[in-house]
């Protein structure tokens, strides 16, 4: 960093601030006039960060809080059917005095559940093919 020497007025009390805070931190009174102008142009950025953000959050907050709402939506949704078929199944296995069997659809699958898989795969396909349709500006069937 090169230096040029300047000429500077300053009132008693400056002049007081700053050697006070010079001896305080060690430095010439120089040094000290050039660490205190740093720190107020590092404080000048923070505080416009600071703005930058007050300002934009509202923005964006509001640009996806419909996003937000959805995505809070549909996993209560899924949370709710989860729920509801834990229920639908745990009555099965007691109605069928089914309590001591387990049967991982690792090891194996019922016809059922592999039909009942395939639906949905083929429903989910369905759903999101409408929707990327939609978002192209295709007709969908």
């Amino acid at each position: 960093m090169t230096t040029s020497q300047s000429l500077f007025r300053l009132p008693p009390d400056t002049k007081q601030y700053l050697k006070q805070y010079s001896d305080e931190h060690g430095l010439s009174l120089n040094a000290g006039l050039i660490q205190i102008l740093s720190e107020h142009q590092s404080m000048q950025v923070g505080e416009t960060a600071q703005l930058i953000a007050k300002e934009l959050l509202p923005q964006l907050d509001e640009h996806y809080k419909n996003t937000f709402t959805r995505i809070r939506l549909a996993s209560n949704g899924a949370d709710k059917n989860v729920q509801v078929l834990l229920e639908a199944i745990n009555t099965l296995l007691v109605g069928l005095k089914l309590n001591h069997l387990f049967y991982s659809t690792r090891l194996v699958k019922s016809d059922t559940m592999k039909e009942a898989e395939r639906e949905v795969t083929e429903r989910i396909a369905h759903f999101k093919e409408v929707k990327d349709n939609r978002n192209t500006g295709k007709i969908s069937e």
